[in-house]
C-alpha cells in the first residue's frame, strides 16, 4: 500500500465529508510533523501508516499546530482578553505570573486564556495551585501543552479533570507523568480518550493503577499501543477488563504476554473473537504462544479449517497468504551507534506444536537452513541475534558473510505448487521460498550491529533497508544501501570509512578485517514519494521503483528515467518547512529533494528508454 496516497485520500475525504463521519469526535494527530484533525473512524488507517495522537511538538514557524495567539515561554506574560474572556487585541489586559498561582488566583483566569499556554509555563506552576484549576479551564489546554506537566503536578490534577480529557491531551502526557496517575483517576477516563494512549504511556501505567481499567477503555487501546503491557500489568486487569479485547487490537499484544498465558489467553478470549482474527493477525497470535504450555486439542478449537496441523509431529501448515510474525525484540545497548527499524519480524518463532520438552522446536530460522541446505547452499548458516539476518560461510566459503533486512511486509504462505527456491527480483532484493512455503522478501542491510561500534559512525537503519551515516571525522552525513556481502579486507588495510575517487562508493572496515561497500540511496522513500505527490504535474510520474543499488527508476511523460542519488545529505539547507519538495536544479540532469527538516540531497537524472523497458 501507498501509503502517501493513504493519506492523500484521507485528506481528500475531510473536505468532502460526509454528514455521518460530521457528527463523529474529532481527533488530534501529528503526521509527519503536521497537525490535523480527523474523524474517529479514520483513526485506525492513520496510525497504521505511522500517525500518532496528538498535536506534533509546538513549531511556532509551523502554522497548522499553533492556536490562537502563541505567547513567549517566560514566566510572566500580559494577556488582552474581551468581555467573554477570550484572547483579543483589544480588552482587558491580565498579568499572568505562572510562578506565584495559588488554587484562588489560577481560578480567576478566564478559561479561554489557557489555550495560549505553552509546555514550559504550565511547568512552573505550583503544583498546589492546580487544586483551584477547573474543568473549563482544563479542557482549553492544548495538547502541545501537556508535555509541560509534572509529575507532582498530575498528583494534583482532580477526577473531575480526567473525565474530560481527550485523546489529543492524553496523548501530551509524559511518560513520568503517566506513572503518577491513580488507578481511581485512571477509571474516570473517557473510554474514547484511550485511542491516544501510546506503547510507551501504556507501559508506564501503574501495575496497581491498571486495575482500574475498564473492559470499554481497554478496547480503544490501539493495536499499537496495547504492546507497551508488561507480563505483570496484564496479570492486574479485572477478568471483567479482559473482556474489553477485541479483533482490532489483541494482536497487538506483546509475544510474553501470550508465551506466559498459554492456553488461559485462548480460553479467555473465545472462539469468536479469535476465529474473527484475519490471516495475518491470527498468525501473529499463534507464533506468539508457547507452543510447550499449549496442546494440539486446543488449537484445533479456535484454528480455521484451512489450516493444517500434522498430528504427527506438530507442524503447522498456513493457508496462502500474508503472515505477519511477533516483531524481534530489539536488546537495547546491543550497540551504542547502530538504531535498527521497529517492526522486524522474528525469525525465532517455532513452527511445531509440541509439548516435549526434550524436542527442540522447529524455528522459521531452522526451516530456512534447511532449504539453503537442499539448494545446495549448505556451507552458508542463517542466524537472527540483533534482529538482522547474518548468513556466514563454512568451508570454500568461510570468508563470505552476508547481512540482511527481513521486510516486515514480504512474509507470506505460497501455493503448494510453489517450489523451494532463492530468486532476486526486479528490484535487487532476495527472496526465499522455503520447504515449507513460507516466503521471505529479504533487504541487503549493514554487518550486525556491534562491529559498528569503533568505527567512528552512528548509524540509523530504516525499515526498507535506507542507512543514515553520520561520520564525525569527516563531518559528513550520508544516506546509503549496503551491499549484503561482507568480505575479507585487502590485508593493510586501515579500519574506517572511505570513499572511491568519483564518491559513488564507500567501504566500510571493521576491527576483524572484514569490509562491507556501500552505494548511495535516498535519504527517505516516504519523504521522496510525497513531495513527487505534493507535485503541480504528480499525475504525469509513474510508481518510484527504488533498486537494492540505490537508484530509482520512474516514468515521466513518457520516458523511463533512471534517478542517482548522491551520498551527502545537506544538514540545515533551509529551516523547517511546512512540507518536503522535488526542485529541478538543471534541466534534464539534476534534480534535489528538501525535506520538512530542512534537508538536502541532490539526484543525477538520465533518460534510460521507455516505459515497456520498466
Amino acid at each position: 500500500m501507498k501509503k502517501y496516497l493513504v493519506l492523500l485520500s484521507a485528506l481528500f475525504l475531510l473536505f468532502n465529508i460526509n454528514t455521518v463521519f460530521a457528527k463523529a469526535e474529532k481527533v488530534t494527530i501529528c503526521y509527519k510533523k503536521h497537525t490535523m484533525s480527523i474523524a474517529e473512524p479514520a483513526l485506525p488507517a492513520h496510525l497504521k501508516n505511522g500517525a500518532t495522537v496528538g498535536a506534533c511538538e509546538d513549531n511556532d514557524d509551523d502554522m497548522d499546530d499553533d492556536v490562537g495567539n502563541p505567547t513567549t515561554t517566560g514566566p510572566v506574560i500580559v494577556v488582552v482578553v474581551d468581555a467573554n474572556g477570550n484572547p483579543s487585541t483589544v480588552g482587558t489586559q491580565i498579568t499572568i505570573n505562572f510562578t506565584v498561582l495559588t488554587t484562588i488566583t489560577i481560578s480567576k483566569i478566564p478559561a479561554a486564556v489557557f489555550a495560549l499556554f505553552k509546555a514550559e509555563q504550565i511547568a512552573l506552576i505550583p503544583e498546589d495551585a492546580l487544586e483551584g484549576l477547573t474543568v473549563e479551564q482544563f479542557v482549553f489546554i492544548r495538547p502541545t501543552a501537556f508535555i509541560g506537566f509534572t509529575e507532582k503536578q498530575v498528583v494534583k490534577l482532580a477526577k473531575k479533570h480526567f473525565e474530560v480529557i481527550t485523546a489529543s491531551q492524553l496523548a501530551g502526557f509524559s511518560i513520568k507523568a503517566i506513572a503518577k496517575i491513580s488507578g481511581e483517576k485512571l477509571g474516570k477516563i473517557k473510554p474514547k480518550a484511550c485511542i491516544g494512549l501510546s506503547v510507551e504511556q501504556v507501559a508506564a501505567i501503574d501495575v496497581d493503577a491498571v486495575k482500574e481499567l475498564t473492559a470499554t477503555q481497554l478496547s480503544y487501546i490501539t493495536y499499537t499501543a496495547i504492546r507497551g503491557f508488561s507480563v505483570q500489568q496484564f496479570q492486574n486487569l479485572q477478568l471483567e477488563t479482559l473482556a474489553g479485547l477485541t479483533t482490532s487490537n489483541v494482536a497487538g499484544l506483546s509475544k510474553d504476554i501470550y508465551a506466559d498465558m498459554g492456553e488461559d489467553i485462548l480460553t479467555l478470549l473465545g472462539t469468536t473473537v479469535v476465529s474473527s482474527l484475519d490471516l495475518e493477525d491470527l498468525t501473529l497470535v499463534i507464533f506468539s504462544l508457547d507452543f510447550k504450555k499449549i496442546s494440539m486439542t486446543t488449537i484445533y478449537q479456535y484454528l480455521p479449517t484451512t489450516w493444517i496441523i500434522n498430528p504427527l509431529n506438530g507442524k503447522i501448515k498456513f493457508p496462502k497468504g500474508k503472515l505477519a510474525l511477533p516483531k524481534f525484540k530489539l536488546k537495547k545497548g546491543e550497540s551504542i551507534v547502530v538504531s535498527l527499524p521497529e517492526g522486524i519480524p522474528d525469525l525465532n518463532v517455532a513452527l511445531t506444536l509440541n509439548k516435549d520438552e526434550t524436542t527442540p522446536q522447529e524455528t522459521l530460522v531452522t526451516v530456512i537452513n534447511q532449504t539453503l541446505a537442499s539448494l545446495n547452499f549448505a556451507n552458508f548458516t542463517v542466524a537472527q541475534e540483533d534482529g538482522l539476518i547474518t548468513v556466514k560461510g563454512t568451508g570454500d566459503a568461510k570468508d563470505v558473510e552476508l547481512s540482511l533486512l527481513p521486510d516486515e511486509d514480504g512474509v507470506e504462505q505460497v501455493d503448494d505448487s510453489e517450489p523451494a527456491g532463492l530468486t532476486i527480483d526486479d528490484e535487487g532484493k532476495y527472496v526465499l521460498t522455503t520447504l515449507e512455503g513460507i516466503r521471505f522478501t529479504l533487504i541487503p542491510a549493514p554487518r550486525k550491529t556491534a562491529y559498528f561500534n569503533n568505527i567512528g559512525l552512528k548509524v540509523r537503519v530504516k525499515k526498507k533497508g535506507e542507512v543514515r551515516l553520520e561520520i564525525q571525522k569527516l563531518n559528513r552525513v550520508v544516506s546509503a544501501v549496503f551491499s549484503p556481502f561482507i568480505i575479507k579486507a585487502p590485508a593493510g588495510t586501515p579500519q574506517g570509512v572511505s570513499f572511491n575517487e568519483d564518491g559513488t562508493m564507500l567501504t566500510v572496515v571493521f576491527e576483524d578485517g572484514m569490509m562491507q561497500t556501500a552505494y548511495p540511496t535516498v535519504m527517505d522513500r516516504d519523504i521522496m514519494v510525497l513531495a513527487r505527490n505534493l507535485l503541480a504535474d504528480a499525475f504525469q510520474y509513474g510508481e518510484y521503483k527504488f533498486l537494492a543499488n540505490g537508484k530509482i527508476h520512474f516514468i515521466y511523460r513518457g520516458l523511463l528515467i533512471e534517478s542517482s542519488p548522491t551520498f551527502d545529505i545537506q544538514v540545515g539547507y533551509t529551516s523547517t518547512r511546512l512540507r518536503p519538495t522535488i526542485n529541478l536544479v538543471k534541466v534534464a540532469e539534476e534534480a534535489d529533494l528538501v525535506s520538512e527538516d530542512g534537508e538536502r540531497q541532490l539526484f543525477k537524472l538520465r533518460v534510460i528508454g521507455k516505459p515497456s523497458d520498466l
